[in-house]
């Protein structure tokens, strides 16, 4: 809690007393909001606390992750309690709860609410049923057309044609197919399709095979259990299947990575870029002793915060700034010892906490990424994860 004037920390300490009873007074902070609102809504309404909240975004961006991660753990605990409060359910807009955890931290969008994410998952659910319903479908649709019953004269002549087709003449050219110590697996059709996939290309050739299957499958629903199971055993698509769930899986993905782009922008306006000096007390405090004197790249790859600090001087966004706009016109050796240096600091930038956390108006991201274009999506690890990945299907699918 910030530090307040003693009149208003008695003001706050009575009315604690009239929200919490007293057998939950000594409990946990998360407890406490958690159980009264009214706490939240409370604490929220001073103007000390809203000036303090209102500085802290404004530089957020910028802090190192361990601070950041307790500054939103805060804000959390706060906002899930305030959105319970009266003021909140009442619609009151000029509260300053409103301000702190609607406009500033974004606390009260729709993608934040309960009832969104019961949609997402609704949907998300609806979205495999009706993926996993289609394949079924799909699958189980053996009859375009639909077809008669199959007498049992003409069954008969079927299940006898299978059985001549199971056994070949001697003179047969699948003996110039399988090898001499595979004669005596002929009748293994099975093992003969797996080791010779030749033979069902041979088999699919011949006209007699054709009608065969041509009868089976526009009769299979009227084939017994068994020899309705042997048939479609024989004439089962893997590959289907597996075009089928890398298709499934990429929309799981996309969904996945939607759902958590959304979730992750917490502060759609963000903070100013600091205008603070990158003065050598701030990068001897970044830097251990026994790594100051290591080289530049060692440091910047280590330390992403010091790359951070030095683009936050406005003396070097400028140097930075002037040399960019007429690099082009510099000697090869200049702008090639120009560009390696930019190299070692925009790929530090990149793992510093101003970049990570998305603040735009950072001097960092001016240089980096509007001006020197290290940011483009084509030049991102998760481009190249998925290109990669999609690379991966597309071959599966291929092979298959």
């Amino acid at each position: 809690m910030p530090s307040m004037d003693p009149q208003t920390e008695a003001y706050l300490a009575e009315e604690f007393k009239k929200i919490v009873s007293p057998e939950d007074a000594n409990k946990d902070e998360k407890f406490l909001y958690n159980k009264y609102p009214m706490l939240a809504q409370l604490l929220l309404e001073q103007n000390k606390v809203f000036e303090d909240a209102k500085k802290a975004f404004k530089m957020e961006k910028d802090m190192p992750e361990n601070k950041r991660k307790l500054f939103w753990k805060a804000m959390d605990m706060l906002c899930n309690s305030f959105v319970k409060a009266p003021a909140y359910k009442n619609g009151n807009k000029d509260h300053n709860g409103y301000k702190i955890c609607c406009e500033m931290a974004d606390y009260c969008s729709f993608y934040k609410q309960t009832w969104f994410f019961i949609v997402c998952g609704a949907v998300g659910f609806l979205l495999l049923v009706a993926i996993a319903g289609g394949v079924f479908f799909i699958i189980r649709r053996k009859k375009k057309k639909g077809g008669g019953g199959f007498t049992k004269k003409a069954l008969s002549k079927m299940q006898s044609m299978f059985k001549m087709q199971k056994r070949p003449d001697p003179s047969d050219r699948i003996y110039t197919i399988i090898s001499p110590e595979d004669y005596d697996k002929v009748d293994d059709i099975e093992f003969l399709l797996k080791k010779y996939p030749i033979v069902a290309q041979y088999a699919l050739e011949n006209p007699f095979v054709f009608l065969i299957i041509q009868n089976g499958l526009e009769t299979e629903k009227d084939l017994p259990a068994d020899e309705r199971k042997k048939l479609w055993k024989a004439m089962d698509l893997t590959w289907f299947f597996i075009v089928c769930g890398a298709v499934g899986f990429l929309l799981l993905v996309a969904i996945a990575g939607g759902v958590f782009f959304i979730i992750r922008r917490k502060n759609k306006k963000g903070g100013g870029g600091s205008n603070k000096k990158a003065t050598w007390e701030e990068i001897t405090n970044i830097i251990p002793r026994e790594d100051f004197y290591k080289d530049v790249k060692f440091i910047l790859n280590k330390y992403p915060r010091v790359a951070q600090v030095v683009f936050e001087n406005n003396g070097a966004f400028g140097v930075l700034k002037d040399f960019l706009e007429i690099e082009k016109n510099k000697p090869e050796d200049e702008r090639k010892e120009f560009w390696e240096d930019m190299d070692m600091l925009c790929n530090a930038f990149m793992k510093a906490p101003a970049y990570k956390n998305g603040n735009k108006k950072h001097n960092g991201y001016k240089i980096c990424c509007e001006m020197a274009d290290y940011c483009s999506f084509y030049k991102q690890t998760w481009f190249f994860i998925v290109c990669g990945a999609v690379g991966f299907l597309l071959l599966v699918a291929i092979a298959a």
